[in-house]
Order: structure tokens, then sequence, then C-alpha cells
């Protein structure tokens, strides 16, 4: 692996427009186990994952979503962080957080 990734190179960053510093922007797409449906459009689950991502953005205030949405299968957005470490941080709690309610939601324990 090289010294430095290709992301953290100054040429790749561009100007938040939210903060006014430089951020690297990701195109995210987080499917569910075995591409199942378990990401319906019913009102429960819209609300469910638009308050983890405002909850997210509260979380992690370096976290700009600049655009997302959802499938049935699969979870997609635009996400600006300054640093690599930090989408890493990010995406750990927030596919954490929506795997453990979207399976209380449905009543499924999840894979043990």
């Amino acid at each position: 692996m090289p010294d430095v990734l290709r992301t953290q190179l100054p040429r790749h960053a561009v100007q938040s427009p939210r903060h006014g510093r430089a951020v690297v922007v990701f195109d995210i797409t987080s499917p569910t186990v075995d591409r199942l449906a378990l990401l319906a459009p019913d009102p429960e689950t819209v609300d469910l994952i638009h308050g983890l991502l405002g909850r997210a953005q509260q979380k992690f205030p370096q976290l700009e979503i600049y655009t997302f949405f959802v499938l049935p299968d699969e979870i997609r957005w635009l996400m600006g962080v300054p640093r690599l470490r930090d989408k890493s941080l990010v995406l750990e709690w927030l596919n954490r957080e929506i795997a453990k309610r979207i399976n209380k939601l449905r009543r499924d324990p999840g894979p043990c």
C-alpha cells in the first residue's frame, strides 16, 4: 500500500460549502445483507433513516451529507469528510445503527 492514498492528496479535496474547509467527497453504497429488500419505503423506515442521518451529522460535526437516496436493498449518499479516517468512523457507526434499528423494526435478531 502506498504511503499516501490518492484521496489524501490536496488536489482531490474540494472546498466545503458548509464549513469552508477542504473535504474529500465520497460516493457511498451500503447494500443490505444478501440484497434483501429490508429498506422498504414505509413511513417507519423513512423516519428511521432520516433520524439516523441527522444524528450522524450531530455526532460527527466533520461530516457533510450532500445527498442520499434509499432503495429497498441499499442506501447511497454523497458524503464529504476532511480525512479518510472520518469516513470510516461515520460508516461504522451509521451502518451499525441502521442495521440494529431495522432489525428491531422488522423483529429480526440479525446475524448471530
